[in-house]
């Protein structure tokens, strides 16, 4: 399963990631990461990262991969 980690993220992004998800911690620790997300999880944070990129091609593309419609909505407001 692809991740931020597979996208070259930054310490300044992962620092920017970590502040929008309450209730969990994103730092560069990959295992701990993968062992608190699910695949929708994954992918939400692909689309935040690539909206924070301002790739909003690729953000669309992973928005469109989340399956949870709580999650999609609460992801639109960004």
């Amino acid at each position: 399963m692809e991740t931020i980690y597979d996208h070259d993220i930054s310490d300044h992004e992962l620092m920017v990631l970590d502040k929008m998800t309450p209730g969990r911690v994103i730092d560069n620790n990959k295992q701990n990461y993968l062992s608190s997300c699910s695949q929708d999880i994954l992918f939400a944070d692909l689309f935040r990262l690539y909206n924070l990129r301002g790739d909003i091609i690729k953000a669309d593309y992973y928005f469109e991969k989340i399956q949870d419609n709580t999650l999609t909505y609460l992801l639109k407001s960004i």
